[in-house]
């Protein structure tokens, strides 16, 4: 970890606390992975390992270590992303995701939380929607399993950016969800979170799961950005079966716009960046409050998904 982070809140104040005193704060949970990119520690080689490099994704080199991002000295993980490829028929033949699952250390947890750090960049056009990254078991649900039904053992949690229809022009933050409720056909579940994605910043995010017992909806999720609680989810059904694979075992690396390759308007019409840096895994709960369950929602919305 650095030595200092930087962390700007929501309002234009900025406080910078040394990575001890951030430690302090979250001394229940305990430290099981991370990355921050100052080391040639093989991190970034990892991630980029995973990344989805098929003919139809061709990703891999759009993530890139970039020096002095910060501030002098300090460096983090740029992502590239690329207007897609279109054919004569005006159909995706190449959308550039990057989405690659990557191995904690071999940690298996039930409850975790990933903190880190993305900057969206001033100018940034959020088109409609678009992924960040997020836990997952050992095969996490993404939206190639939307054809089918949920399966026992598949599930994730990630952070999404929403600016869509009566929100236009307010990008604001989603804890998307697949669980073992979601209907075949259907993709994962959004939780909007209160505050707009501002550009030209570094937003610290938070995402929290602790996972159900096997046939029970005792799960839970949480989102927070900025320190700020954005969303909150209680009496899920992740898994429903308990073995070594449904854990929480990887980080899903994903930065790309969209969504369905069938809605164009999802994606960029020229490429474009966002950065990520402080990654940090914690087997336990490292968020900067727990909420009570009156402050989370904990009834299941099916029918909250992005229009298709």
């Amino acid at each position: 970890m650095k030595n200092t982070l930087c962390l700007i809140a929501l309002i234009t104040t900025t406080s910078c606390v040394t990575t001890t005193e951030t430690l302090k704060s979250t001394a229940a949970a305990k430290l099981v992975w991370s990355a921050d990119f100052q080391d040639d520690d093989g991190k970034l080689a990892a991630i980029k390992s995973e990344i989805d490099d098929a003919p139809d994704h061709r990703a891999r080199d759009q993530v890139r270590l970039l020096k002095n991002c910060i501030e002098t000295g300090n460096s983090c993980v740029e992502v590239e992303l690329r207007k897609p490829i279109y054919d004569e028929k005006g159909d995706i033949v190449v959308k550039y995701n990057v989405n690659g699952e990557v191995d904690l250390g071999g940690y298996r947890g039930r409850t975790a939380t990933l903190n880190y750090r993305v900057f969206i960049p001033s100018g940034f056009v959020f088109r409609r929607q678009g992924k960040m990254p997020g836990l997952s078991p050992l095969n996490g649900a993404f939206g190639g399993d939307a054809p089918y039904a949920a399966i026992p053992d598949k599930w994730s949690a990630r952070l999404m950016w929403l600016d869509i229809e009566m929100e236009k022009g307010r990008p604001l933050p989603s804890l998307y969800l697949y669980d073992q409720r979601r209907a075949k056909g259907r993709t994962g579940e959004h939780n909007k979170g209160r505050q707009i994605l501002s550009t030209g910043r570094w937003h610290s995010v938070a995402i929290f799961v602790h996972l159900n017992r096997t046939g029970q909806s005792d799960g839970r999720a949480e989102l927070w950005i900025n320190e700020q609680l954005m969303a909150c989810r209680t009496n899920m059904m992740f898994r429903n079966t308990e073995s070594d694979a449904t854990m929480i075992q990887r980080l899903s690396f994903h930065n790309y716009f969209g969504g369905s390759a069938k809605n164009a308007d999802q994606f960029p019409d020229k490429s474009t960046t966002m950065r990520f840096d402080d990654f940090a895994v914690f087997d336990g709960r490292a968020t900067p409050a727990t909420p009570d369950d009156g402050q989370c929602k904990s009834e299941y919305a099916p029918n909250y998904l992005i229009p298709k």
